[in-house]
């Protein structure tokens, strides 16, 4: 027993007959309050109206912090003689007793079973692991992703012609006044491209999503080889023609390439790992237990106030999920 929980038991003895019982509830009522043998080796350094107080009392509470051995065998009879005291009140019948102590055997069972034992993908089931493992094999490699920003003159005119010469030399214009500069923003490109447009020129910006390289890339060719071919963040490439117009392409952001381990994969999805065996873990004990197991879900969600079913897909996709593809930018997606 610990020392903390002393406290409390004392004050429930100290307190006289000032409380009267509760009535009984119709509940099943908590065990006799009795102090049980930590093991077979254990032995009574004491009785309480002939209930055991027990060596092990008298060791934890002088783990504890007890002052000394005296010390830490009255704090045992103190918590003997208050637990005696809380089942003449009527105590082992209490609602709030019974739920808290359910409570705690099923964290000590947790604890125990789970917590405790269940602490590297080593300790669940290869099944699962290796489950888990092929869902997630896309996370071990990443390639480099680069971010981008584009400022478009707009132009449904075809190339050659005199309105495509036109936007051609205003981007070109454009780019001039920031060709060699390595400290280049969105609003630097976006400036520079409205300030060479005719007033007749329409322009246009977009953030397209990170992208690849390469095949699997989902930026189209004409503005992906040249967002790859950008020395360093902050620069501009040449202008070129899409099917949209003519495009001045700013490098905005990297995410670096890596390449992980099976382990390392694992040991990141471990504590999703470890919710769903015991998930699993619980589910086995209803079946081994014929445990039937219904569910209002009217109560249910009337209980925990939720009024749509819109949280009823949290956490879909497991660990294998990954995200779908951005909105492409208005004005047409490079």
């Amino acid at each position: 027993m610990l020392a903390r929980p002393l406290a409390l038991l004392v004050l429930v003895a100290a307190c006289g007959d000032a409380a009267p019982p509760r009535p009984a509830t119709g509940r099943a009522a908590l065990p006799p309050l009795v102090a049980t043998a930590a093991g077979p080796d254990d032995v009574v350094v004491a009785t309480v109206d002939d209930r055991p107080v027990w060596g092990s009392c008298v060791a934890a509470q002088a783990a504890a912090g007890a002052r000394s051995r005296q010390d830490a065998l009255a704090q045992c009879l103190a918590l003997e003689l208050a637990a005696q005291e809380a089942e003449r009140r009527g105590l082992g019948a209490d609602p709030e007793l019974l739920a808290e102590r359910r409570r705690v055997l099923a964290a000590a069972l947790v604890d125990r079973e789970v917590t405790r034992k269940v602490t590297t993908p080593a300790d669940l089931p290869a099944a699962l692991v290796d489950e888990v493992w092929r869902r997630n094999q896309w996370r071990a490699v990443r390639q480099e992703y680069r971010g981008s920003f584009f400022a478009r003159i707009e132009l449904e005119a075809p190339a050659g012609t005199p309105a495509d010469r036109a936007a051609e030399a205003a981007i070109r214009a454009a780019h001039a006044t920031l060709a060699g500069r390595a400290d280049l923003f969105p609003p630097d490109v976006e400036a520079a491209v409205r300030a060479a447009a005719a007033p007749d020129q329409e322009v246009s910006t977009g953030t397209p999503e990170a992208a690849t390289y390469g095949e699997g890339s989902r930026l189209q060719a004409y503005y992906h080889e040249p967002l790859f071919a950008i020395g360093g963040i902050g620069q501009v490439a040449p202008p070129v023609r899409g099917p949209y117009g003519w495009d001045l392409i700013l490098y905005t952001s990297r995410l670096e390439p890596w390449t992980r381990s099976r382990d390392q994969i694992l040991a990141e999805l471990f504590p999703a790992m470890r919710l769903r065996w015991f998930q699993q873990w619980t589910q086995q004990l209803a079946r081994s237990h014929g445990a039937r197991v219904l569910v209002d879900d009217a109560t249910l969600r009337e209980a925990l106030g939720v009024e749509t079913e819109d949280g009823d897909a949290a956490g879909a996709g497991g660990e294998g999920a990954r995200p779908g593809p951005a909105p492409a930018p208005a004005g047409g997606a490079p």
